[in-house]
């Protein structure tokens, strides 16, 4: 593997990445970040029992140039602090030696012990697909995201309470959380092709990591639902998630539907 790239570039997809990484992992493999470069760019691959995170930087791409192929999984701790480190603006990788990969930046030269790229785990079968894919608004579904989780359960007393329920309706998505005194409810436009039956519940801290990484713009984020899994695809970026097991608990009774009192108040006088 050879590939030159810009320390922006890299330090913004290994930040992405890193936030999956299973630091305490009893497994050394998923502590670490999976490199792998070929003819369409260069990936960027953490993994937990929980979570996976890919970023993909396309051969395309300006500030990247894949001259030789290849693969290696390094440490994450080392391979971030090493390239955050370099002052340089230009950053190659390196692999000459087995499982050994090599960081040039200026003159300064860094070598890595890594692992095996083909023993990493990768993402998980889908089974039971949503058909097609369901498309949102990125900014929208971001600002939605930061204001449902915050309400979701941190106890692991109740499990369910501690996600985020997604329920379509049409071309509609329903996004609820609760931990069992507050509850927060939003409703999003989609595209595409929707379940009406779809009802899972999604690990809220998984979702609050995936809201710091979508963009504040009008592209589209991607859903794909299957038994056990979620993934969302926009700009790059590859998040899969697991599934809660359980019922989310309904909501219909829970807001009512006349009042004996509506307060209006100003929000910035409020905060």
């Amino acid at each position: 593997m050879l590939v030159e790239i810009t320390k922006d570039s890299l330090m913004k997809a290994v930040q992405h990445v890193i936030k999956a990484v299973a630091v305490n992992s009893p497994i050394p493999i998923l502590q670490g970040i999976n490199i792998q470069a070929g003819a369409d760019g260069v990936s960027f691959t953490a993994s937990n029992t929980s979570m996976t995170i890919q970023s993909m930087i396309p051969q395309d791409c300006a500030s990247l140039t894949v001259k030789r192929t290849g693969a290696i999984v390094i440490p994450s701790r080392y391979f971030y602090d090493v390239i955050r480190k370099h002052d340089d603006e230009l950053i190659v990788l390196e692999i000459k030696e087995q499982l050994i990969l090599t960081i040039i930046s200026g003159h300064a030269q860094v070598r890595l012990c890594g692992m095996d790229s083909a023993e990493f785990p990768f993402s998980h079968n889908a089974e039971g697909l949503s058909p097609g894919k369901l498309q949102v608004n990125s900014a929208l579904f971001r600002s939605t995201l930061k204001q449902v989780t915050i309400v979701a359960s941190t106890s692991e007393t109740r499990p369910i309470l501690t996600g985020v329920a997604f329920q379509c309706h049409s071309n509609s998505l329903n996004l609820i959380a609760t931990d069992g005194v507050r509850l927060a409810t939003r409703t999003l436009h989609i595209k595409g092709n929707t379940n009406d039956s779809l009802n899972v519940t999604i690990p809220a801290k998984n979702l609050s990591e995936l809201s710091k990484m979508l963009s504040d713009t009008d592209e589209m984020t991607e859903i794909e639902i299957s038994k056990n899994r979620v993934t969302f695809m926009t700009n790059g970026l590859k998040v899969e998630s697991a599934l809660i097991e359980g019922t989310f608990p309904s909501i219909k009774n829970v807001i009512p539907q006349s009042y004996l009192c509506e307060i209006f108040v100003d929000k910035a006088r409020l905060m």
